[in-house]
């Protein structure tokens, strides 16, 4: 907790200002409830970010005068063209990009930094099975990836169950191949880095944007579905970052020391390296939470992002693109999403120094 706290204060002296944006826009999207109206709870804002307000359709500006009961029922940030509080959609677009950006990352997180540690740990020479257990992880996959495919209706059409049906038979022709060069039934060394390795190599090479977009278009708009999307495709920088801090931290003297005594290599991989390699991983991470803001903002301004139902800053930009008259409507939550990713991006180069 020490640490969390020192690193908490570095932070706040090198960027004071990124860090209020961030923890202001943590607040709003936490406690949006009770600001904005949600289900008829009492809150600041009497307007939710379905309510339309009929009297003052037709996308109102803030300065100009409104058809209110009171101050209270003003729309201080104006109206959308079917007399949508702006206000009311900001706050709900915060906790959309608060939910998008840290459970994409979330997910990026645990695949990158799994694979990333493995393979700076393991190398291409540490890890030896034997043709048994070797070949039992791409059987389990394959069956595993069909069922996906042809029996569960939601993913038939993803690319994810497709790429781990391609990946499960490329381990298997690979590691049959290996083992057929020996005759015994001697263990053979696996070569994890290469494998992993050319994982990442192939996740840079795609176009991840265009794979996003494409794969929002086909699978049914939900938050959910945009977490799980750019969560899988947006690992391969974490991985990279992993990798290279467990090299580093592998050539330690108390790693050697743990080594010497015995300790499993789960326990040197979750007690030594993992916690050792937070620090560094935590400015890939910050990097991925912006990206995966823009990602979102970008997605719903398509128009293949989350649903129609729910509030974001990306398809409050595309409804502007309607009435370009409205500036209000283009401008508060372009300075939304400016300012969030500026603050994120700030953060991650303070964590780096």
């Amino acid at each position: 907790m020490g640490r969390q706290m020192a690193i908490l204060k570095l932070l706040w002296r090198s960027c004071p200002f990124s860090v209020t944006i961030v923890a202001v826009w943590l607040l709003i999207s936490c406690f949006s409830v009770i600001i904005a109206n949600e289900n008829g709870l009492p809150a600041l804002i009497p307007y939710s970010s379905t309510t339309i307000d009929f009297a003052n359709s037709g996308a109102v500006s803030p300065l100009e005068p409104q058809d209110v009961e009171s101050a209270y029922y003003r729309h201080w940030l104006g109206t959308d063209e079917l007399g949508r509080d702006v206000f009311a959609q900001l706050i709900y677009g915060s906790r959309t990009a608060l939910l998008v950006g840290f459970f994409s990352v979330l997910i990026s997180a645990f695949i990158g930094i799994c694979l990333g540690m493995l393979a700076g740990f393991f190398g291409d020479h540490a890890l030896k099975v034997s043709k048994t257990n070797a070949l039992f992880v791409p059987l389990v996959l394959i069956p595993f990836t069909l069922y996906l495919i042809f029996v569960v209706p939601w993913s038939a059409i993803g690319f994810t169950p497709i790429g781990l049906l391609l990946l499960g038979l490329v381990l298997m022709i690979f590691l049959l191949a290996k083992f057929e060069q020996s005759k015994n039934r001697e263990k053979k060394n696996v070569a994890l880095d290469l494998i992993i390795g050319r994982m990442i190599e192939t996740m840079d090479a795609l176009p991840v944007l265009f794979i996003i977009i494409s794969l929002s278009a086909i699978i049914r708009p939900s938050i959910f579905s945009v977490i799980c999307i750019i969560g899988i495709s947006n690992w391969a920088q974490i991985a990279r970052y992993a990798r290279s801090e467990t090299l580093k931290i592998k050539q330690t003297a108390y790693l050697e020391s743990a080594r010497a005594i015995g300790m499993r290599k789960r326990a040197i991989l979750m007690r030594h390296i993992l916690p050792n390699a937070l620090p560094t991983l935590g400015v890939a991470l910050a990097f991925n939470v912006a990206a995966a803001i823009l990602i979102e903002a970008t997605l719903s301004f398509l128009g293949v992002g989350i649903g129609v139902e729910e509030a974001s800053w990306g398809s409050m930009l595309a409804e502007a693109r309607r009435s370009p008259f409205a500036w209000w409507i283009a401008v508060f939550p372009g300075l939304a999403i400016f300012a969030v990713v500026f603050a994120c991006n700030q953060i991650a180069e303070a964590l780096s120094d």
